[in-house]
């Protein structure tokens, strides 16, 4: 909807300075507190989970790292330009528990995912996102 348009749009905006100074810096995002040692296995439900990233900078890459804080998963980013064997490995390294792939890199996903469920950025991610709760922890299948 034009809503969720210009939410996004203002969390961009918000984001676009810190993104400009960083640009080309590597940081790690940490979330952690005490609900990761919970014993209510729902409340852990997500936490600690890596999720792989194949794609180009996009806006969506944004968005999934702060749903990964939020969730408490850990954003696993896959450079695009492995070869394919170096791709293969580093996700064997990583297990994800799903694969977020742009729409010009999901094949080379498909291909060395080892089965790991894959969603591309495009419609089909835009409902599923639309579909979820607000307040809900789980990554978008």
């Amino acid at each position: 909807s034009m809503q969720d348009l210009i939410s996004k749009a203002a969390t961009l905006l918000e984001a676009l300075p810190y993104i400009q100074k960083f640009a080309g810096a590597t940081f790690v995002v940490k979330y952690g507190g005490s609900f990761m040692d919970s014993p209510d296995p729902t409340i852990r439900q997500g936490r600690g989970d890596r999720i792989a990233i194949l794609s180009e900078n996009r806006s969506e890459y944004v968005e999934l790292l702060v749903a990964d804080a939020k969730m408490g998963a850990i954003a696993a980013s896959q450079h695009w330009r492995q070869s394919d064997a170096e791709l293969k490995h580093c996700l064997s390294l990583v297990t994800p528990r799903l694969i977020l792939a742009s729409p010009r890199h999901a094949e080379m996903a498909r291909r060395h995912g080892g089965g790991v469920p894959i969603s591309v950025f495009g419609p089909e991610y835009e409902q599923a996102l639309a579909s979820a709760s607000e307040d809900s922890d789980r990554a978008v299948p």
